[in-house]
């Protein structure tokens, strides 16, 4: 009876404090369900604190664990090269389809002089990168600089879709909507 109580209660005292229901899978492939800790955007791609059912707490680093989920939102973990070093992060999921795009969160410095006293002279930006993956190929940063050429040959077999995007009737802001095409296009 105690175990039945306290079961219940470990849950309770989880998402009174900022978590959600959710779910972890394991580099086997293993899910496991329980609570997920609530955090920012750029938190999310770094960690993240599960509760198990069971109510034993562990944070988890993206090399880890394969992905998890909160708030019906799942993040997936993947290698992203980054100069001359590789760094493991979760990605958020976006789109899920014949190709999946995610957007991967982190703040850098402003290189411009900040307007608030508060943070003495360190002013921080939100960053937002989108990625792109099919069966056939890994992970792939979408540029900004590049994009007309990269997206129209990555999706060349959906001819329309790519002159679209040649003739700038798509643009980098449109990914979103490009890649949700794209599939439906595809289950046609």
């Amino acid at each position: 009876i105690t175990v039945l109580i306290l079961f219940p209660t470990t849950l309770i005292q989880a998402q009174e404090k900022g978590y959600t229901d959710g779910y972890i899978v394991t580099l086997d492939n293993d899910t496991t369900h329980g609570q997920v800790k609530s955090k920012n955007k750029v938190m999310s791609c770094n960690s993240v604190v599960f509760i198990s059912e069971g109510g034993k707490k562990e944070k988890y680093a993206p090399k880890e664990i394969s992905a998890y989920s909160k708030t019906g939102k799942i993040y997936k973990s993947f290698k992203i090269p980054q100069s001359l070093l590789t760094k493991h992060a979760f990605m958020q999921e976006v789109v899920h389809g014949e190709i999946n795009m995610f957007v991967y969160y982190y703040q850098r410095q402003n290189n411009g002089v900040s307007v608030n006293d508060d943070d003495m002279g360190v002013d921080m930006v939100l960053v937002e990168e989108y990625y792109i993956q099919d069966a056939s190929t890994a992970i792939v940063k979408v540029s900004q600089t590049s994009f007309k050429s990269q997206m129209s040959e990555l999706l060349a077999d959906e001819s329309e879709l790519a002159a679209m995007i040649l003739n700038k009737e798509y643009r980098y802001d449109d990914l979103k909507e490009i890649i949700e095409l794209y599939n439906e296009n595809r289950k046609k």
